[in-house]
């Protein structure tokens, strides 16, 4: 076996569940398949518990990245010494920016990596790190067509330094769900209990027009996050009555024996999305979607209203319930079946998610290096009184040796998502997003 190289992903441990930790598990190992080594980096400390994060993905070859002192110097060394050990001509970053740094500083007669970004998000700050690191990545993979084109308007990167390879899923045999005539329908909702993205308040008026017109429904959460009280409040008294089962946190691999075999329908309510895997699951298991017309399925063109999904302009609860109500037609949920196994099949399957990366990632070992010089690239921002008196990496070695350290009260604080400072409510973003997404369609 020739081996392709090594490839190194820096990732976040902080949610061992969910979308890109599902990518990132199958992706490992699909590119193993094709001929990679393949390592991973997760960053470690209170709020990243890489540990936990490798007990839910045990086939991953993951080690702890530790911060000791808990600054940006520490961070950046730390990622130094693993990409030093590991020694990968890929270096991929995961929503951890300051890989893009360490990869540069790694540099040398021994270890000479490539550096890649991933895009896993349709938000302002992710394209300002886009712009900010564009000078030294050698390449940008994004999970969806309208982030390739975010990635080209709004950074500085060349077009031909984009790439495009999306989420995948594995492909479960077809069933036709059977429904006894007067049965309540099984909705289910899967993801993380947000609000300002996933718009989890959403819920309430959609149940409470479902009630109005007099239709029968279960509801099945599966999920973890800052909405979680917010769920046991509203929906105290219909999670006593079972009318809204609230199952937490759900292991991938019981996930389609607890949701999808149970449940008629998928809802989604997202503002924004990327894929997301759950979509995808969900068609891949024969469960029929019902979602909001979230910005990213535009430019994807996938998703067909009335042919593989029903969809709803996102926050309208009255037409989301109709698309709900429709699914009484068993005729209407077999064709929702079929057509989004068809796409699964088609486009969004494991296999060929995997041959997409394999593509980007031989792409970006074939062109030629960046080798910008970090010293001049980078200016690393002093923070606290060892910097200003010693200089950061003085200031970072005293710290280290004294056992100094910096206490972080989040995990975006204890290892930083994007260094992006644009607010995630900007409007002229918002306005660029849905004016591409609409491009083409």
């Amino acid at each position: 076996m020739v081996v392709k190289g090594t490839i190194l992903f820096i990732s976040p441990s902080a949610y061992p569940i969910g979308g890109v930790a599902t990518w990132l598990d199958y992706l490992s190992k699909g590119l193993q398949e094709k001929d990679w080594r393949v390592a991973v980096g997760l960053a470690s400390g209170r709020w990243h518990d890489a540990q936990i994060y490798k007990e839910k993905h045990e086939c991953l070859t993951a080690r702890p990245i530790t911060n000791n002192t808990g600054s940006r110097g520490g961070r950046i060394r730390a990622i130094e010494d693993i990409i030093k050990k590991v020694n990968p001509e890929l270096v991929v970053g995961v929503n951890i920016p300051d890989c893009y740094i360490a990869a540069v500083r790694s540099r040398g007669v021994n270890v000479s990596p490539k550096i890649v970004m991933t895009v896993h998000a349709i938000q302002p700050d992710f394209y300002e790190d886009a712009k900010e690191y564009a000078h030294v990545l050698d390449g940008v993979i994004c999970t969806n067509k309208l982030a390739c084109e975010l990635a080209k308007v709004d950074s500085k990167l060349n077009e031909e330094q984009i790439y495009y390879a999306p989420y995948g899923v594995s492909l479960n045999s077809k069933r036709n769900i059977k429904r006894v005539l007067g049965e309540p329908l099984r909705l289910a909702y899967v993801g993380r209990l947000e609000q300002w993205q996933k718009r989890i308040h959403d819920l309430l008026p959609i149940l409470a027009h479902l009630e109005g017109a007099g239709i029968g429904y279960q509801l099945l959460i599966a999920g973890t996050g800052p909405e979680e009280n917010w769920i046991n409040r509203q929906f105290g008294s219909r999670i006593e009555r079972q009318i809204v089962q609230f199952l937490g946190e759900v292991q991938l691999h019981e996930m389609k024996k607890r949701v999808y075999e149970r449940a008629d329908a998928l809802i989604v309510t997202s503002a924004w999305e990327t894929g997301p895997i759950i979509i995808w699951e969900a068609m891949a298991s024969g469960v029929p979607v019902v979602t909001s017309q979230y910005i990213g399925s535009g430019l994807e063109n996938s998703l067909t209203n009335r042919k593989n999904c029903l969809t709803f302009p996102i926050g309208d609860t009255r037409a989301a319930a109709a698309c709900i109500m429709q699914l009484m037609d068993k005729n209407v949920r077999d064709k929702l079946v079929r057509g989004g196994y068809q796409v699964i099949n088609e486009k969004y399957n494991q296999n060929s998610s995997v041959e997409a990366w394999d593509r980007c990632f031989m792409k970006i070992m074939a062109s030629s290096i960046n080798n910008e010089d970090v010293k001049q690239s980078f200016k690393v921002a002093r923070r606290g009184r060892l910097d200003r008196i010693f200089g950061i990496e003085l200031g970072e070695t005293v710290r280290s040796t004294f056992g100094r350290r910096y206490v972080h009260h989040s995990a975006g604080s204890e290892w930083p998502h994007s260094y992006g400072t644009r607010d995630l409510h900007d409007s002229s973003f918002w306005s660029l997003a849905k004016r591409l997404d609409k491009a083409t369609t």
